[in-house]
């Protein structure tokens, strides 16, 4: 199909009709590489457009690409040529003229296409990262033949440019990447259903049981392999899918065109897991197939050319297991111990995990696609709702605010969210969340997506709008957590009289307690998405205006030098937030923030909530491994630890009463461990766990106890 067939079939909304063709390609290529060709994300390609054709022109979009980096930004310009001649040099004058724009940015000299400037500036304003990283992306509709593309990518990439601060390169996207673009949003794969590989000679492989092999293959077949099947499913089942890196791509390619002959030794080769496969003569036919390590490889084999067929060692394993549970466990087990050898980012090395497939499957099968990789795609048509698409870092932020009531980490330590096994292990492996808890909390943060998108469009400047859109942008996830925290006072009791008990000692009561009250959804199923949608808003208005907006206006007069965006990546602000319900709630004894929530979810009568907590009991008693006693590291400990440690924990509460000081000011729960490890005896011992000052004030006291049990 003709890259302008896709034009004339792309969605109405897009506000391409009769536009220039530059324009046209623009939206949607966004529409595609940016967002999935997700519907629901058309207001975003639209805003994220800021194409002109004058003596300005520049940027003609800028967007978040989430499949590179957190927080990589691409600079967009459109170059269609029709029938005319493909301009190298045009290309090159362009990516200097765009360096520069995003210099003039940086020094906040805004002279060039400002709606461009301006949506730039406030992505490198709003990025986590110390070096900021951005793209400038050329995309054209110019598709050349395997070795122009080759030579024509090399100059585009290698093309010098540099800003201060800014980590800047170049890429280019031909037509046939874009016509591949649109195609694997529309007909995405989990596998291959068939295809075939060449091997060196005939039947020469090694056999391991009756089901794997080990085998070199012909790169000539795997190109050929990759250009029929490499946006169908060929690296459905890696951990991710191919994402560039210069470094080992120009590596890989030196090795292809200059050391073929020695590819075989040079190369880590590659892994294929299949449901059956046939070795006949020097014919490998494999079938429901896919790369699970490699892929990088496969890529760089692809789309190199070379004129010399080479041989790659390559392991093809037959997935032996009947359930999906256990082959997607073994194949999480293939690609995360294979995939180790490279820098990876922790949302791939968690892609294939049993705990994801099992996600995917349990949302799947309530017609909600998640992605659980980079570069995944969903079917448009089969999730015309929004929450009915989602990603795996999303729904971990989401939980991790909404449930652990941990926002600022949320919004600004992802990585280490994923990363982190302790962390990891909260969010998805010790629980089982119920499917209506999950949807409702995915209503509740694509709701919140949209109220940005209205917040964002009102026109007012005066300070309380600016305060209220600058907060809207950057609260998704204190807004998630407040809600959160409102809803477990409300659902559940004995958790509210523990929080008034306990308040000043959260080492006293359980906070992480999801299915506690919600077994059963907090937003009505009955309910059409579209009226929950509008009623909500009204739900985020007044808690901006009762509770995020005065705890911010307090937080800037303690400090003027804090922003919205600072100000909702720590828990600091959060926790003021908490401490501000709990006076309102138990010390003023007012029940207005607790009535406003309920009016917007399911009201559960009390019969119900004790049903909900015996649920949830019985459900926390068949998940426990066993009975042993841990410290907060996850170690087992014996009788006698278990002893001290509880003493030291008493010591510490009293203590903490008594003087009116937090405990962990006494000793945190990690220096507790070392304390039970190590058992100090001697005042220089036990001065390098808890510090000179501590020691000071409770060294004797400490001593004392742990003398008690040696």
């Amino acid at each position: 199909m003709d890259l302008k067939e896709y034009f004339n079939i792309a969605p109405k909304e897009l506000e391409i009709n009769g536009c220039d063709y530059d324009y046209q390609m623009l939206k949607v290529y966004a529409f595609n590489a940016y967002f999935n060709a997700d519907e629901m994300k058309i207001e975003d390609v639209n805003s994220g457009c800021t194409y002109r054709r004058d003596a300005n022109e520049g940027i003609d979009g800028v967007y978040i690409n989430e499949t590179l980096e957190e927080n990589t930004i691409e600079c967009v310009y459109s170059y269609y040529v029709g029938d005319t001649v493909f301009n190298i040099n045009k290309v090159l004058n362009t990516i200097t003229k765009i360096k520069n724009e995003i210099n003039e940015v940086l020094q906040k000299h805004y002279f060039n296409n400002k709606e461009a400037d301006d949506l730039l500036a406030d992505y490198l304003n709003d990025c986590d990262f110390d070096k900021k990283k951005v793209i400038i992306r050329i995309i054209t509709d110019y598709i050349p033949d395997e070795e122009e593309k080759y030579n024509l990518t090399k100059e585009v990439t290698n093309y010098k440019v540099s800003v201060k601060s800014i980590d800047l390169s170049n890429e280019i996207v031909f037509g046939d990447d874009i016509i591949a673009e649109i195609e694997s949003n529309r007909a995405p794969f989990d596998y291959v259903s068939e295809g075939k590989l060449f091997i060196d000679h005939p039947n020469n492989f090694l056999k391991y049981e009756d089901h794997s092999i080990v085998c070199n293959i012909s790169a000539k077949s795997l190109k050929d392999l990759w250009h029929k099947e490499g946006k169908r499913g060929l690296l459905a089942m890696n951990l991710r899918y191919y994402i560039k890196s210069g470094a080992i791509d120009t590596k890989i390619e030196d090795s292809i065109q200059l050391y073929g002959d020695e590819f075989w030794y040079l190369n880590n080769g590659i892994i294929i897991v299949c449901n059956d496969f046939d070795v006949v003569n020097n014919e490998v036919r494999l079938k429901q197939f896919s790369i699970v390590n490699g892929g990088q490889t496969t890529r760089m084999v692809g789309e190199t050319p070379f004129k010399n067929d080479f041989y790659i060692c390559c392991k093809i394993i037959k997935n032996v297991f009947e359930n999906s549970n256990d082959k997607n466990l073994f194949i999480s087990k293939v690609a995360e111990a294979s995939n180790t050898q490279k820098p990876i980012k922790a949302k791939d090395i968690i892609a294939n995990r049993v705990e994801q497939r099992n996600l995917k499957s349990l949302l799947g099968s309530n017609n909600i696609f998640i992605e659980i990789k980079r570069g995944e795609k969903g079917y448009q048509a089969d999730y015309p709702e929004p929450w009915q698409r989602t990603k795996n870092n999303e729904l971990a932020q989401d939980l991790y605010s909404f449930v652990y009531l941990e926002p600022g980490p949320a919004r600004n330590s992802l990585s280490n969210i994923l990363s982190s096994e302790e962390k990891y292990n909260t969010i998805f492996k010790n629980h089982d969340y119920p499917i209506e808890f999950l949807k409702s909390l995915i209503k509740l943060e694509k709701a919140y997506r949209k109220y940005q998108k209205k917040i964002d469009k009102i026109e007012l400047f005066d300070d309380e709008t600016t305060i209220k859109k600058g907060l809207v942008r950057n609260g998704l996830f204190y807004t998630l957590a407040t809600i959160g925290y409102l809803l477990k006072l409300y659902y559940n009791s004995e958790y509210k009289a523990n929080i008034q008990k306990y308040r000043n000692f959260p080492a006293q009561y359980e906070i992480f307690a999801p299915e506690l009250a919600f077994i059963n959804g907090f937003v009505d199923s009955k309910t059409d998405y579209s009226v929950f949608e509008m009623d909500i808003f009204g739900l985020f208005d007044s808690l901006f205006t009762n509770i995020l907006i005065p705890r911010y206006k307090i937080a800037k007069n303690e400090n003027s030098a804090i922003v919205y965006s600072n100000w909702t990546k720590t828990n600091k602000g959060f926790d003021d937030i908490i401490n501000f319900i709990n006076c309102t709630v138990f010390d003023t004894k007012q029940e207005y923030l607790i009535t406003l929530v309920s009016k917007y979810f399911v009201n559960i009568s009390d019969e119900q909530r004790n049903i909900n907590i015996d649920t949830y009991v019985d459900y926390i008693n068949k998940k426990k491994p066993s009975s042993a006693t841990k410290d907060f590291s996850g170690n087992v400990l014996d009788n006698y630890d278990v002893a001290l440690r509880n003493a030291l924990m008493e010591y510490r509460l009293k203590t903490s009463q008594n003087y009116h000081t937090k405990e962990s000011a006494i000793f945190s729960d990690k220096k507790l461990d070392l304390l039970v490890a190590k058992k100090p005896i001697t005042k220089t011992d036990l001065e390098k766990i808890i510090g000179e000052l501590s020691f000071y004030h409770y060294g004797k006291d400490i001593l004392a106890i742990i003398a008690k049990y040696l």
